[in-house]
């Protein structure tokens, strides 16, 4: 029977196996590695617990090679993996180079903005709020300060809203506090996806029209832009159309910003949808995260 130590050294010992991240992560993508894993591995032991309910934690830290006290302080989110354990952790669940590339937010197969970060589904929702993404935009300026004060003041919310939501950012290590002093620790977050969309994604776009109508019923003309065009288009070329309105919206957010030079906090933001024959489709669901059908498909056949 294999010690814990004996299990831990092997999780650990990267040596014989493939290197699956492109560089040396960052807190903040490590977090999120971690967070996809352990959405994923509970989902996984959900469901087979519904299949065979005497399947044990015992069960799967022995079949992950991973010490079972750790697995489930890592489940509860009370632990997270190294660097190099996720490697090897990855390596024995089937996820490829590609998977943690998305993952960290090197969309390529999209296509999209480099310069920005991409949030898996599990890590957006605990953001999703549009004060959050203002917040970090917001601790760019340099001619304010980061107290919550201030931030409330100028971003129209309450300071206990302000208050929580750094915590949450700074817990989570999109920001890092240094003699009262907190910067942003990432680079640009975006909110797009043109993969998938979840509950979360769909109320923070509701979110941000309905900052969008405030604006243009209170917002004087010079100070904002609403405008659009109405188009026929085929639908074969909706997803280049999709593709190439999400790469304007990055390019023109990447542009702007000069460092030292930044002003005020805006929102860029751009809906595309039908106008006829709106189909209703009641059997359609959220489109889940990349990595599910590689869990199920592993875990299928746990015994």
């Amino acid at each position: 029977m294999k010690t814990k130590i004996q299990k831990n050294k092997r999780l650990n010992d990267s040596t014989n196996k493939t290197n699956l991240f492109p560089k040396k992560l960052s807190k903040i993508e490590k977090i999120l590695v971690n967070s996809v894993l352990r959405n994923n591995l509970s989902q996984a032991f959900i469901e087979k617990k519904k299949k065979n309910p005497n399947y044990s934690l015992r069960a799967l830290s022995s079949k992950l090679d991973v010490d079972q006290s750790f697995l489930s302080k890592f489940l509860t989110g009370k632990k997270q993996f190294s660097e190099n354990s996720l490697w090897n952790l990855g390596s024995q669940l089937g996820m490829t180079p590609h998977d943690f590339q998305k993952i960290i937010g090197n969309e390529s197969a999209q296509g999209l903005n480099s310069d920005y970060s991409r949030l898996e589904d599990d890590q957006f929702h605990l953001i999703s709020g549009w004060e959050h993404f203002a917040i970090l935009e917001f601790l760019k300026i340099s001619r304010y300060d980061s107290s919550d004060i201030i931030i409330a003041k100028e971003l129209s919310l309450h300071k206990e809203e302000v208050r929580s939501a750094l915590e949450r950012l700074q817990r989570l290590g999109f920001i890092d506090k240094d003699k009262n002093f907190m910067s942003p620790q990432m680079k640009k977050t975006s909110s797009i996806s043109l993969s998938q969309t979840t509950i979360a994604r769909r109320e923070h776009q509701r979110q941000l029209l309905e900052k969008s109508i405030y604006a243009l019923e209170h917002v004087d003309l010079e100070d904002r832009f609403h405008g659009g065009v109405t188009v026929a288009i085929n639908k074969s070329h909706l997803p280049e159309f999709r593709k190439r309105l999400a790469e304007m919206i990055e390019t023109l957010g990447s542009e702007f910003q000069t460092p030292g030079e930044l002003t005020d906090v805006y929102q860029l933001s751009l809906g595309f949808f039908p106008l006829n024959r709106i189909d209703k489709n009641e059997s359609s669901q959220d489109i889940i995260s990349f990595t599910k059908s590689k869990f199920e498909k592993k875990y299928k056949d746990l015994k």
